[in-house]
């Protein structure tokens, strides 16, 4: 009969106040299926938190299984603090003895242990040490551990007087194994002796840790000890070098074949070009399909139809089967050489070329039987119920051009009836379904050849989270509950725009969302983790609180937060106002905006208000105060473990590399929650987040961060230097003149962020382009990508040149080179 053992957890934490509880929360596994999650509260004897957690008795046979845990700080049972994302890891050999004792460490997050992890630790060290988790089993007697994350340009080894530590001889020193951010070796016999750690650098020069001895004591039983960090007489954790790469929409792609837009196989040129200057990242904005009206309202990237389904824009037609052999290929070939050599995208004439060349092609595939195709039957078969969503979708979009979502048939009544009979509405669906299938079929095809491409060249392709999907959406129609289609999502007036902005997709209904574990958060991860290893999270902000404005409503102003905590009748009395006559409904002038739970909400920017200075100056003067007390302290506490809850919730759903786009007006708190998450910030260079700084400096860009001359959003590098004053050029020289060169230029700008500790440089193509002047003849107001002001704008800007032509721009090559390769570690790669 096997014995139940048990694991007896200790770790040091001290607290100032019994309101604070330590609260153990783990997850185990094993490969046959078994998954068990726990939340159990520790206790506190003296100044160590303990708590005893007997095994289930089913995983005492064979094989092993996974032990993953974290631990977390309450305060009246709400979450408070959380260690770094990565969690404890341990591999469990059963049988075991009855205790196992885990003298454990609290893990705060860090930068550096982003460096540790995919997909970052690759470009920094091809050559990193082999990682193997800690694995437990009854030969084990100790083993002890350090957490010592980026210790990757050397080996670290335990030396100490016993024979088994190599008594004392460095030769014979024991090298220590890799499980993720610990560093840890495993005594199979009791010992009772005393120890030092040693780092070998790539030099074959050994250091010994500074400090007296350390003593290893086995206990009664197993013990895995987790001891504090070696000092060691050298820098071993700053970041060797930045990592840079090149953000440009697909769409803005040209090669002098392309067929009037930027398409995946256009992409496949530009990793050419990237790995030619050794930069690492390709990063994108969405490209999702946003087909819905059929006008050029349909170019902005971020209102999309769909979480899952690619823009039939980006496929690259001439690799679909038959098009060589088409006899309308000539005359494609002639439209299409006409539409690339206009200077922007015509959207709309291209989408319906490409179209045109789909549904030749297609009918031609089918009546060949492509659709019975191993191949093709397996894609439908492990995409799933997103593809039949999307597919169903556009062929009601398609059937019905004027018709709200709203007014969709119910997704499972269309489903069903497809499934049954495969017709929709009655109407026979089978080619308009296959059509859809047959283009995301091609499309994921040519995404995951660019995916492999760039994994083979060690660049990251960063993808694009939009915050919001479309009103007239998949995924509205068929998850109803999870929106709040009677508001539009927007921001309020920021840097971006003075009056404000309405995005026009709904918001979500977070409640539902929760209650489902952010499924549908976790699933739109897990499936761009398929093709990307980094996403940018658009507007992070959103998951802190969501600028909301009621749908109908023109003026973003007369929008709220959400969450937000209003003030009652009675709080606002306390305060010396009655919200008679300030909140009255429709009027454009009224003060106090009022709920649905009759909680009362100042307007934002109510300086601007002319109604203001009508009012008396005392009425005026308390107004105002609660304005700065609600938008800048009263909601911090709330916004901020709404942001803990909400993200944490999603991240453990993918391995890929989360960078937050955190601009505009921030709560205090986003700071520390992307460092508690270990996502990278966002810093551009004239946007600082201290509200009284006019330019980021360089000393208050952190490690964890993505930094950048402008974003697409922005005028472009050229465009913003040609409106600076003489003054701001001064200072921007004080700041960023590292080269010594007078006067300041965009090129030197751009050399001087190398100089910051920001993990990312990742800039426009546009403004790489100045540090050769390629591009220079274009006016910078052309290479705008948008305009966020403008609700009506069109996303259609194509880079001026070919991607061939920059290619051959050497000087531009050497110079990016330079930058990057000034602190690579691999001038070879």
């Amino acid at each position: 009969m096997n014995r139940t053992a048990t694991l007896h957890f200790e770790i040091e934490y001290h607290v100032s106040s019994p309101d604070y509880s330590l609260v153990w929360e783990g997850e185990i596994s094993s490969p046959e299926g078994y998954n068990e999650r726990r939340a159990l509260s520790m206790q506190l004897q003296g100044k160590c938190w303990h708590l005893s957690l007997e095994l289930p008795e089913q995983l005492h046979g064979e094989g092993s299984y996974v032990l993953s845990y974290n631990y977390l700080l309450e305060k009246e049972g709400v979450p408070i603090r959380y260690e770094a994302p990565a969690p404890h890891t341990l591999i469990i050999n059963p049988p075991l003895g009855e205790d196992v004792r885990i003298k454990d460490r609290w893990i705060d997050p860090s930068p550096l242990h982003r460096l540790n992890q995919y997909p970052i630790a690759p470009l920094l060290h091809p050559k990193s040490d082999e990682v193997r988790p800690i694995t437990l089993d009854a030969l084990t007697v100790t083993i002890t551990a350090v957490h010592l994350p980026h210790l990757l340009t050397g080996q670290l080894f335990v030396c100490g007087a016993s024979e088994p530590l190599g008594a004392w001889d460095l030769s014979r020193s024991v090298p220590l194994s890799r499980s993720g951010d610990d560093y840890y070796f495993v005594s199979r016999e009791e010992v009772d002796t005393e120890y030092k750690f040693v780092f070998r650098l790539e030099d074959g020069t050994y250091l010994w840790e500074r400090g007296d001895n350390r003593w290893l004591h086995s206990s009664e039983g197993s013990t895995i000890h987790f001891v504090h960090p070696p000092d060691f007489d050298v820098a071993l954790d700053q970041l060797s070098h930045q990592l840079s790469g090149t953000v440009l929409p697909l769409f803005s792609l040209r090669t002098d074949r392309s067929f009037g837009v930027g398409d995946f196989d256009d992409a496949l040129l530009l990793l050419e070009w990237l790995k030619e200057t050794r930069q690492t990242v390709y990063q994108l904005l969405p490209i999702y399909d946003t087909s819905f009206t059929g006008t050029l309202a349909d170019t902005y990237p971020y209102n999309s139809i769909t979480t899952y389904g690619l823009h039939p824009l980006y496929l690259s037609v001439r690799d679909l089967p038959y098009y060589s052999t088409s006899v309308e290929r000539d005359r494609w070939e002639r439209e299409a050489l006409r539409l690339n050599a206009l200077p922007t995208v015509a959207y709309t004439e291209v989408l319906d070329l490409k179209w045109e060349v789909i549904r030749d092609i297609f009918a031609r595939w089918y009546d060949a039987g492509g659709h019975e195709t191993q191949e093709y039957r397996s894609f439908l078969e492990e995409e799933g119920e997103d593809l039949m969503a999307y597919s169903l979708f556009c062929v009601l979009r398609d059937r019905h051009p004027h018709r709200e979502v709203v007014d969709y048939p119910p997704y499972a009544m269309v489903r069903r009836e497809w499934e049954e009979v495969r017709s929709v509405e009655g109407k026979d669906a089978t080619s308009e379904v296959e059509l859809h299938n047959f283009v995301q079929y091609h499309l994921y095809r040519q995404l995951a050849i660019l995916s492999r491409r760039a994994k083979e060249y060690s660049i990251l392709l960063k993808g694009d989270l939009p915050i919001g999907v479309g009103r007239n959406s998949v995924d509205v129609w068929v998850s109803p509950h999870l929106f709040d289609i009677g508001m539009n999502a927007g921001a309020p007036p920021d840097a971006f725009s003075a009056n404000g902005q309405i995005w026009g997709f709904p918001t979500y209904n977070w409640e539902r969302m929760r209650a489902d574990e952010y499924r549908w958060w976790r699933r739109r991860l897990s499936t761009m983790e398929r093709y990307f290893s980094a996403i940018r999270i658009d507007h992070i902000l959103g998951f802190f609180r969501i600028w909301s404005v009621p749908r109908g409503e023109t003026d973003p102003c007369l929008g709220r937060f959400v969450p937000a905590l209003g003030y009652s009748v009675h709080e606002l009395a306390d305060r010396g106002i009655s919200p008679e006559g300030l909140d009255k409904a429709g009027d454009p002038d009224r003060v106090l905006l009022k709920d649905e739970d009759s909680l009362y909400h100042p307007r934002v920017m109510l300086s601007r208000l002319p109604l203001l200075k009508t009012l008396d100056d005392g009425l005026a003067q308390r107004l105002m105060a609660l304005h700065d007390e609600y938008f800048y302290h009263r909601n911090e506490s709330l916004w901020r473990q709404t942001a803990i809850e909400r993200i944490r919730g999603l991240m453990s759903a993918s391995r890929m590399l989360l960078c937050a786009e955190d601009l505009g007006m921030l709560p205090h708190s986003v700071s520390e929650v992307l460092s508690s998450c270990e996502i990278l910030s966002l810093e551009i260079l004239r946007m600082p987040k201290s509200p009284v700084a006019s330019i980021v400096r360089s000393e208050d860009i952190p490690t964890l961060s993505v930094l950048s001359t402008s974003t697409h959003d922005m005028p472009t590098l050229r465009g913003w230097w040609q409106e600076r004053s003489e003054r701001e050029r001064t200072e921007l020289e004080t700041y960023y003149n590292t080269s010594g060169e007078s006067p300041l230029t965009p090129a030197g700008l751009i050399s001087a962020l190398f100089d910051s500790a920001a993990l990312f440089v990742i800039l426009p193509l546009q403004d790489w382009c100045v540090l050769s002047g390629y591009g220079s003849d274009v006016d910078p107001k052309s290479e705008r990508i948008n305009i966020p002001e403008d609700p009506r704008h069109i996303w259609d800007y194509r880079m001026s040149g070919s991607i061939e032509a920059l290619r051959a721009d050497e000087v531009l090559k050497e110079r990016i080179k330079a930058l990057t390769h000034d602190k690579s570690n691999d001038p070879d790669r």
